[in-house]
This record gives structure tokens, sequence and C-alpha cells, in this order.
């Protein structure tokens, strides 16, 4: 999540959608009393690369603003620059979404096989985490400005840059793309989890005009 009020916007960071990517480049414009919550260690690494870091998201009694947050909380806490600023999120198609997420659950672990991958989509579906739209609505509305296509990620802060006047760099982070093996595919996916996964992500099919 990043917060800036030297640059006028806020954004909701979500899940497998480029996010930490996406927080080392906008970092790296943020100064002054700009938030910017934490990320791994060696993602970091990568920040500081860019120039950027972690900044100002301590409260008092500990870590006040945290890196998925939800766009309502956030909301809370700036009351009135919030009204103010440019407000985004970005998300990915579902089908995409859940295959990049159980990667990653199971490439920190170690090597895996696309038969360990079908079982762990099971896992993940059985819970709602691979659904993004509850960070970025509140009562079943959507509450930031725009929510962006995963595809359209970088063209957007390309523009973001260009309009607040920021570099933006030739060569882009590829944060935690160690974890995703090269039959990480739609393909993989069973008949019985697209369904799931189009039941249970209806609101971003619908939001964003995917095809199942």
């Amino acid at each position: 999540m990043i917060a800036s009020f030297t640059h006028n916007f806020i954004f909701i960071k979500t899940r497998k959608t480029a996010g930490t990517s996406a927080e080392i480049v906008m970092s790296s414009w943020c100064r002054g009393n700009d938030i910017c919550t934490p990320i791994s260690t060696r993602d970091e690494d990568i920040r500081a690369e860019f120039g950027g870091q972690a900044m100002n998201y301590r409260g008092w009694f500990g870590a006040k603003y945290v890196s998925h947050m939800h766009a309502s909380a956030v909301r809370k806490r700036l009351n009135g620059f919030w009204e103010r600023a440019y407000t985004f999120a970005v998300d990915r198609h579902p089908y995409d979404k859940v295959l990049s997420q159980s990667a990653f659950r199971l490439g920190r672990q170690g090597s895996y096989t696309p038969d360990d991958l079908i079982q762990e989509i099971d896992n993940l579906l059985a819970t709602d985490r691979y659904l993004n739209y509850p960070l970025y609505t509140y009562n079943g509305s959507v509450i930031v400005d725009q929510v962006v296509r995963y595809e359209e990620l970088w063209d957007h802060l390309k523009s973001l840059a260009e309009r607040t006047g920021n570099p933006f760099p030739h060569t882009l982070p590829m944060a935690k793309g160690q974890f995703r093996n090269d039959f990480v595919t739609r393909e993989l996916l069973t008949p019985q989890q697209k369904r799931d996964i189009q039941k249970g992500a209806e609101f971003e099919f619908s939001l964003l005009g995917w095809d199942a």
C-alpha cells in the first residue's frame, strides 16, 4: 500500500497482480511524509536499487499501515486526503491469479509438480484468499477511483509517472517471479476448478469483463 501526499495518489495493493513490482517503482517517487508499507527482505533490496524504501508506516502502537490493507481501512485513517487523492487498485483474471498464488505458495517450499499444483489449487479454492475485490470494495461497492486490469498495469503506471512528473524505469522490477514454473498455465485447471473460480469470483469477472 502506498499513500503519496507528494503526488496525490493512493495505491491499494491486491494479491498476485504484480503489486510488489509496482510498489518498487512508485516507492522511488515517494519522499517526506509519504507512506510505503514494507515488503520482503529480498524485494526491499530490489526496491533500494530503484531508489525507494519502506517509510512512515508505523503508528504509535506498531504497524498502522500494512501491505494488503483494505481500502475501507485506508479511507478511514486518511479521511480527507482519500477524497482528494486519486485512488486505484489492480486486479487480474481470476484463473491466472489462482495459478499464480498456488505456485507461489508451493514454490516457497521448494520444487513442485503439476499434480502438487492441482492439489494446492483445490486447497486455495476452499478459502477466499484468491479474491481481491474485498480489498477495494465496501458493502458491495467499489470505493477506489479505478480498478486497473493487470495487463494494463505498466502502461497505467507510465501514464501516472508522466502526470506526476516522475521517472519511469527502462527495466521493470520482477519481484517474486522465481516461484513460477513453465507448466503453470490455464490448461492445468480442471473443469471443476474453473467452475469454482467462476462462482467465487463472479464480482471480479463482471466488474472487469473477463471471459470465463
